[in-house]
């Protein structure tokens, strides 16, 4: 029975070392990421300031800003 606990033991000895490899391989790509948002291909190609909502955009809900629709 003790040589099954020590086998078990050694086995998952490698798997952690391997989940502190990764984990560390993760930290470091979340370190050098640049953060910020996306931008669309419209905004890359339109100057500073002249990208504009349109109104009938919908939000992440589905709802259209404003519309008190779903309030009700």
């Amino acid at each position: 029975m003790n040589a099954i606990r020590m086998d078990f033991a050694e086995a998952n000895q490698w798997v952690f070392y391997g989940m502190a490899i990764a984990l560390g391989v993760g930290f470091l790509c979340a370190i050098r990421h640049p953060g910020g948002h996306a931008v669309t291909p419209k905004e890359a190609t339109e100057p500073e300031g002249t990208y504009a909502k349109r109104s009938d955009q919908r939000t992440a809900s589905g709802r259209i800003p404003g519309s008190h629709e779903a309030d009700a």
